[in-house]
Protein backbone atom coordinates (compact mmCIF):
# COMPACT_ATOMS: atom_id res chain seq x y z
CA UNK A 1 0.00 0.00 0.00
CA UNK A 2 1.18 3.52 -0.76
CA UNK A 3 0.82 4.67 2.84
CA UNK A 4 3.38 2.09 3.99
CA UNK A 5 5.95 3.57 1.64
CA UNK A 6 5.60 6.98 3.30
CA UNK A 7 4.74 5.96 6.85
CA UNK A 8 8.31 6.93 7.81
CA UNK A 9 10.48 8.92 5.42
CA UNK A 10 14.18 9.66 4.83
CA UNK A 11 14.97 13.29 4.08
CA UNK A 12 17.05 13.50 0.96
CA UNK A 13 18.58 16.28 -1.10
CA UNK A 14 16.82 14.82 -4.17
CA UNK A 15 13.41 15.66 -2.73
CA UNK A 16 11.23 15.23 0.34
CA UNK A 17 7.94 13.45 0.98
CA UNK A 18 5.68 13.96 3.98
CA UNK A 19 5.60 11.01 6.43
CA UNK A 20 2.08 9.88 7.28
CA UNK A 21 3.26 9.22 10.84
CA UNK A 22 5.22 12.44 11.29
CA UNK A 23 8.48 10.49 11.76
CA UNK A 24 11.54 10.87 9.56
CA UNK A 25 14.60 8.67 9.99
CA UNK A 26 16.98 11.61 9.65
CA UNK A 27 15.42 13.21 12.74
CA UNK A 28 16.93 10.46 14.92
CA UNK A 29 19.90 11.89 16.90
CA UNK A 30 22.28 9.12 15.83
CA UNK A 31 21.51 9.24 12.09
CA UNK A 32 22.96 11.66 9.56
CA UNK A 33 24.19 11.44 5.95
CA UNK A 34 27.80 11.38 7.19
CA UNK A 35 27.14 8.69 9.81
CA UNK A 36 25.20 6.40 7.47
CA UNK A 37 27.87 6.73 4.78
CA UNK A 38 30.57 5.82 7.30
CA UNK A 39 28.92 2.54 8.36
CA UNK A 40 27.66 1.42 4.92
CA UNK A 41 29.61 -1.62 3.74
CA UNK A 42 30.03 -3.03 0.25
CA UNK A 43 26.51 -4.51 0.38
CA UNK A 44 24.93 -1.04 0.45
CA UNK A 45 27.77 1.18 -0.88
CA UNK A 46 25.85 4.38 -0.15
CA UNK A 47 24.55 5.53 3.22
CA UNK A 48 21.14 6.38 1.77
CA UNK A 49 20.83 2.86 0.35
CA UNK A 50 21.60 1.46 3.80
CA UNK A 51 18.88 3.57 5.41
CA UNK A 52 16.32 2.62 2.75
CA UNK A 53 17.07 -1.09 3.20
CA UNK A 54 16.73 -0.88 6.99
CA UNK A 55 13.49 1.10 6.74
CA UNK A 56 12.01 -1.49 4.35
CA UNK A 57 13.02 -4.24 6.76
CA UNK A 58 11.50 -2.35 9.69
CA UNK A 59 8.17 -2.01 7.85
CA UNK A 60 8.19 -5.75 7.10
CA UNK A 61 9.10 -6.81 10.67
CA UNK A 62 6.61 -4.49 12.39
CA UNK A 63 3.87 -5.68 10.01
CA UNK A 64 4.67 -9.33 10.74
CA UNK A 65 4.81 -8.66 14.49
CA UNK A 66 1.45 -6.89 14.31
CA UNK A 67 -0.12 -9.97 12.69
CA UNK A 68 1.38 -12.13 15.45
CA UNK A 69 0.07 -9.70 18.04
CA UNK A 70 -3.48 -10.09 16.74
CA UNK A 71 -3.25 -13.89 16.96
CA UNK A 72 -1.69 -14.00 20.43
CA UNK A 73 -4.39 -11.71 21.80
CA UNK A 74 -7.34 -13.89 20.89
CA UNK A 75 -8.24 -12.69 17.43
CA UNK A 76 -8.48 -14.90 14.35
CA UNK A 77 -7.29 -13.38 11.07
CA UNK A 78 -8.82 -15.11 8.06
CA UNK A 79 -5.84 -15.26 5.71
CA UNK A 80 -7.22 -16.59 2.43
CA UNK A 81 -10.54 -17.84 1.13
CA UNK A 82 -11.67 -20.01 -1.77
CA UNK A 83 -10.19 -19.65 -5.25
CA UNK A 84 -12.50 -18.54 -8.04
CA UNK A 85 -12.24 -18.74 -11.83
CA UNK A 86 -13.38 -15.87 -14.03
CA UNK A 87 -15.07 -18.16 -16.55
CA UNK A 88 -14.88 -20.90 -19.15
CA UNK A 89 -13.67 -21.39 -22.75
CA UNK A 90 -16.03 -21.21 -25.70
CA UNK A 91 -14.47 -23.88 -27.92
CA UNK A 92 -14.43 -23.51 -31.69
CA UNK A 93 -15.03 -19.73 -31.71
CA UNK A 94 -12.27 -17.11 -32.11
CA UNK A 95 -12.00 -13.35 -31.90
CA UNK A 96 -10.08 -11.74 -34.80
CA UNK A 97 -7.22 -9.30 -34.14
CA UNK A 98 -8.08 -5.71 -33.24
CA UNK A 99 -5.90 -2.72 -32.36
CA UNK A 100 -7.24 -2.74 -28.80
CA UNK A 101 -6.24 -3.83 -25.31
CA UNK A 102 -8.91 -6.38 -24.44
CA UNK A 103 -9.52 -8.77 -21.56
CA UNK A 104 -11.38 -8.43 -18.29
CA UNK A 105 -11.91 -6.39 -15.12
CA UNK A 106 -12.18 -7.95 -11.66
CA UNK A 107 -14.05 -6.01 -8.96
CA UNK A 108 -14.03 -6.52 -5.21
CA UNK A 109 -17.40 -7.72 -3.98
CA UNK A 110 -16.67 -6.63 -0.42
CA UNK A 111 -15.18 -3.19 0.21
CA UNK A 112 -13.75 -4.00 3.63
CA UNK A 113 -10.39 -2.20 3.94
CA UNK A 114 -8.83 -5.43 5.18
CA UNK A 115 -9.96 -7.62 2.27
CA UNK A 116 -7.93 -7.64 -0.94
CA UNK A 117 -8.04 -9.79 -4.07
CA UNK A 118 -5.02 -11.82 -5.14
CA UNK A 119 -4.83 -12.83 -8.81
CA UNK A 120 -3.08 -16.19 -8.62
CA UNK A 121 -2.74 -16.96 -12.32
CA UNK A 122 -3.57 -15.78 -15.82
CA UNK A 123 -4.83 -18.22 -18.48
CA UNK A 124 -4.56 -17.41 -22.19
CA UNK A 125 -5.66 -19.20 -25.35
CA UNK A 126 -4.70 -18.03 -28.87
CA UNK A 127 -4.93 -19.39 -32.42
CA UNK A 128 -1.29 -18.74 -33.40
CA UNK A 129 1.81 -19.34 -31.26
CA UNK A 130 3.73 -16.22 -30.32
CA UNK A 131 6.54 -15.26 -27.92
CA UNK A 132 6.93 -12.31 -25.57
CA UNK A 133 3.28 -11.32 -25.64
CA UNK A 134 2.68 -8.45 -23.18
CA UNK A 135 -0.14 -8.70 -20.67
CA UNK A 136 -0.99 -5.62 -18.63
CA UNK A 137 -2.52 -5.32 -15.16
CA UNK A 138 -3.83 -1.82 -14.45
CA UNK A 139 -4.16 -1.42 -10.70
CA UNK A 140 -4.67 1.73 -8.63
CA UNK A 141 -3.07 4.00 -11.22
CA UNK A 142 -0.10 1.72 -11.93
CA UNK A 143 0.58 -0.44 -15.00
CA UNK A 144 2.21 -3.85 -14.38
CA UNK A 145 3.58 -5.62 -17.48
CA UNK A 146 4.19 -9.35 -17.91
CA UNK A 147 5.59 -11.11 -20.99
CA UNK A 148 4.46 -14.63 -21.86
CA UNK A 149 5.25 -17.19 -24.57
CA UNK A 150 1.97 -18.52 -25.95
CA UNK A 151 1.39 -21.91 -27.59
CA UNK A 152 -1.53 -22.15 -30.01
CA UNK A 153 -4.33 -24.60 -29.25
CA UNK A 154 -3.44 -24.83 -25.55
CA UNK A 155 -4.62 -23.22 -22.35
CA UNK A 156 -1.44 -21.37 -21.36
CA UNK A 157 -1.37 -20.89 -17.58
CA UNK A 158 1.01 -18.42 -15.88
CA UNK A 159 1.40 -17.74 -12.16
CA UNK A 160 1.39 -14.01 -11.39
CA UNK A 161 0.56 -13.73 -7.67
CA UNK A 162 -0.69 -10.13 -7.94
CA UNK A 163 -2.22 -8.67 -4.76
CA UNK A 164 -4.63 -5.94 -5.82
CA UNK A 165 -4.23 -2.44 -4.41
CA UNK A 166 -7.46 -0.97 -5.80
CA UNK A 167 -11.10 -2.03 -5.62
CA UNK A 168 -10.99 -3.07 -9.28
CA UNK A 169 -8.24 -4.14 -11.68
CA UNK A 170 -8.09 -4.41 -15.48
CA UNK A 171 -6.20 -7.39 -16.96
CA UNK A 172 -5.72 -7.05 -20.73
CA UNK A 173 -3.63 -8.06 -23.77
CA UNK A 174 -2.77 -6.03 -26.85
CA UNK A 175 -4.93 -7.77 -29.47
CA UNK A 176 -3.37 -6.01 -32.50
CA UNK A 177 -1.97 -9.23 -33.97
CA UNK A 178 -3.62 -11.86 -31.76
CA UNK A 179 -6.47 -14.12 -32.73
CA UNK A 180 -7.87 -15.14 -29.36
CA UNK A 181 -10.20 -17.90 -28.28
CA UNK A 182 -13.66 -16.87 -27.21
CA UNK A 183 -14.18 -16.87 -23.45
CA UNK A 184 -17.35 -16.91 -21.42
CA UNK A 185 -17.36 -15.01 -18.14
CA UNK A 186 -19.11 -17.03 -15.46
CA UNK A 187 -18.11 -15.12 -12.33
CA UNK A 188 -20.35 -12.13 -13.01
CA UNK A 189 -23.11 -10.15 -11.36
CA UNK A 190 -26.49 -11.82 -11.20
CA UNK A 191 -30.01 -10.43 -11.39
CA UNK A 192 -30.44 -7.24 -9.43
CA UNK A 193 -26.68 -6.85 -9.04
CA UNK A 194 -26.21 -9.87 -6.76
CA UNK A 195 -22.56 -10.93 -6.43
CA UNK A 196 -21.52 -14.50 -7.29
CA UNK A 197 -19.32 -14.94 -4.20
CA UNK A 198 -18.05 -12.95 -1.18
CA UNK A 199 -14.77 -12.15 -2.93
CA UNK A 200 -15.25 -10.58 -6.36
CA UNK A 201 -16.94 -10.53 -9.73
CA UNK A 202 -15.66 -10.16 -13.29
CA UNK A 203 -16.69 -8.26 -16.41
CA UNK A 204 -15.16 -8.24 -19.88
CA UNK A 205 -13.25 -5.29 -21.34
CA UNK A 206 -13.60 -4.68 -25.09
CA UNK A 207 -10.95 -1.98 -25.32
CA UNK A 208 -13.12 0.95 -24.30
CA UNK A 209 -15.79 -0.27 -21.88
CA UNK A 210 -17.00 -3.09 -19.66
CA UNK A 211 -19.14 -5.81 -21.24
CA UNK A 212 -21.00 -8.76 -19.78
CA UNK A 213 -19.71 -12.05 -21.15
CA UNK A 214 -16.57 -12.00 -23.37
CA UNK A 215 -12.97 -11.66 -22.09
CA UNK A 216 -11.10 -12.24 -25.40
CA UNK A 217 -8.91 -15.29 -24.80
CA UNK A 218 -8.00 -14.44 -21.24
CA UNK A 219 -9.14 -15.81 -17.87
CA UNK A 220 -7.87 -15.48 -14.30
CA UNK A 221 -8.06 -17.37 -11.04
CA UNK A 222 -8.33 -15.26 -7.90
CA UNK A 223 -9.06 -15.37 -4.19
CA UNK A 224 -9.59 -12.92 -1.35
CA UNK A 225 -7.15 -12.44 1.50
CA UNK A 226 -7.40 -10.48 4.70
CA UNK A 227 -4.39 -8.25 5.30
CA UNK A 228 -3.68 -5.88 8.18
CA UNK A 229 -1.82 -3.21 6.23
CA UNK A 230 -4.84 -0.91 6.44
CA UNK A 231 -4.77 -1.08 10.24
CA UNK A 232 -1.03 -0.40 10.26
CA UNK A 233 -1.66 2.66 8.07
CA UNK A 234 -4.60 3.85 10.17
CA UNK A 235 -2.44 3.69 13.31
CA UNK A 236 0.49 5.51 11.70
CA UNK A 237 0.26 8.64 13.83
CA UNK A 238 -0.53 6.84 17.09
CA UNK A 239 1.51 3.62 17.25
CA UNK A 240 2.84 1.98 14.12
CA UNK A 241 4.73 4.95 12.68
CA UNK A 242 6.73 5.27 15.88
CA UNK A 243 7.29 1.50 16.02
CA UNK A 244 8.66 1.46 12.46
CA UNK A 245 10.83 4.53 13.18
CA UNK A 246 12.26 2.91 16.32
CA UNK A 247 12.77 -0.46 14.62
CA UNK A 248 14.59 1.12 11.67
CA UNK A 249 16.86 2.99 14.10
CA UNK A 250 17.65 -0.25 15.94
CA UNK A 251 18.53 -1.98 12.67
CA UNK A 252 20.84 0.90 11.69
CA UNK A 253 22.47 0.79 15.13
CA UNK A 254 23.10 -2.93 14.77
CA UNK A 255 24.76 -2.24 11.42
CA UNK A 256 27.00 0.29 13.17
CA UNK A 257 27.90 -2.02 16.05
CA UNK A 258 28.78 -4.94 13.78
CA UNK A 259 30.50 -2.88 11.10
CA UNK A 260 34.07 -3.88 10.24
CA UNK A 261 34.87 -0.58 8.57
CA UNK A 262 37.90 1.19 10.04
CA UNK A 263 36.99 4.86 10.36
CA UNK A 264 36.60 7.24 13.28
CA UNK A 265 32.79 7.23 13.27
CA UNK A 266 32.58 3.44 13.46
CA UNK A 267 35.46 2.91 15.91
CA UNK A 268 34.81 5.76 18.35
CA UNK A 269 31.05 5.81 18.20
CA UNK A 270 30.24 2.26 19.27
CA UNK A 271 30.05 2.93 23.03
CA UNK A 272 27.63 5.81 22.47
CA UNK A 273 25.52 3.75 20.08
CA UNK A 274 25.41 0.81 22.53
CA UNK A 275 23.95 3.01 25.27
CA UNK A 276 21.49 4.73 22.94
CA UNK A 277 20.38 1.38 21.56
CA UNK A 278 19.37 0.26 25.04
CA UNK A 279 17.18 3.37 25.46
CA UNK A 280 15.55 2.91 22.04
CA UNK A 281 14.84 -0.77 22.76
CA UNK A 282 13.07 0.24 25.98
CA UNK A 283 10.97 2.82 24.11
CA UNK A 284 10.18 0.21 21.44
CA UNK A 285 8.88 -2.33 23.99
CA UNK A 286 6.85 0.32 25.84
CA UNK A 287 5.21 1.43 22.59
CA UNK A 288 4.25 -2.17 21.77
CA UNK A 289 2.78 -2.56 25.27
CA UNK A 290 0.70 0.61 24.80
CA UNK A 291 -0.62 -0.79 21.52
CA UNK A 292 -1.46 -4.10 23.20
CA UNK A 293 -3.50 -2.32 25.87
CA UNK A 294 -5.40 -0.41 23.18
CA UNK A 295 -5.98 -3.45 20.97
CA UNK A 296 -9.59 -4.27 22.00
CA UNK A 297 -10.70 -0.73 21.14
CA UNK A 298 -8.51 -0.52 18.00
CA UNK A 299 -9.79 -3.75 16.45
CA UNK A 300 -13.43 -3.25 17.35
CA UNK A 301 -14.19 -1.26 14.20
CA UNK A 302 -12.47 -3.87 12.00
CA UNK A 303 -14.32 -6.96 13.29
CA UNK A 304 -16.24 -8.84 10.65
CA UNK A 305 -15.27 -11.24 7.90
CA UNK A 306 -11.54 -10.67 8.37
CA UNK A 307 -11.09 -10.37 12.12
CA UNK A 308 -13.04 -12.51 14.55
CA UNK A 309 -12.71 -12.21 18.33
CA UNK A 310 -11.93 -15.56 19.95
CA UNK A 311 -11.73 -14.25 23.50
CA UNK A 312 -9.42 -11.34 24.26
CA UNK A 313 -6.34 -11.62 26.42
CA UNK A 314 -3.56 -9.06 26.77
CA UNK A 315 -0.29 -10.68 25.66
CA UNK A 316 2.69 -8.81 24.26
CA UNK A 317 4.85 -10.56 21.64
CA UNK A 318 7.91 -8.32 21.84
Amino acid sequence: MNCLKNIVTIKDLCGESVPTSGYDLMSAPEISPKQSAAIANEEYVKGLDLLKAKLDMAILEVGNDFNALISTNGYALNVAGDTYSSGTWNSGINNPPAALERGLIVHKANYSPLKRIRITNIQISVAVSMNDVPVYIYDNGLKHTYYFNLVAGSINIFAVNHLMEGSSVRVVMDNSVLTTSSTVIACKLGCGGTVPNPCGYVKGWNGSQEIQSESFGLHINFNCECVTESIVCDLASSFTGKLIWLKARLLVMEEHLYSTRLNSIVLWGKDKIEKLKSDVEKDYVETWNSLVNSLPVVLKKYQGECIVCNGIKIVTNV
